[in-house]
């Protein structure tokens, strides 16, 4: 749902995965937002058979066609995820990932 490592406070990225090999990238994007560092924020995503939506604070930040691979059953993770090719020697010192609460619903 977002990537982000803080040497870019004003910017997420959304990034669909699917490792089944070979690995790819089906969806990108990178979306600029308020400063993330700037107190809590609520990011969210809309997972249909046909589109993906991604949210900021309530803003839609990104829309994509449901790639066929997931229309399946996967699992959300949560974490920073550091490495992967980003400049993580950009990345703070200290990384903290702060979750208030995560939902998941199902129709």
């Amino acid at each position: 749902v977002v990537e982000s490592y803080m040497f870019a406070p004003n910017y997420i990225n959304t990034t669909l995965h699917d490792w089944t090999p070979p690995a790819t990238t089906p969806a990108y994007n990178l979306a600029k937002v308020a400063d993330l560092s700037d107190g809590f924020h609520v990011f969210g995503m809309l997972w249909t058979r046909s589109t993906m939506t991604f949210y900021c604070d309530g803003a839609v930040i990104f829309t994509t066609p449901t790639p066929t691979i997931m229309n399946q059953p996967y699992y959300p993770i949560i974490d920073l995820g550091l490495g992967g090719g980003w400049p993580t020697n950009q990345t703070p010192a200290q990384s903290d990932m702060i979750v208030q609460y995560m939902r998941v619903y199902a129709s």
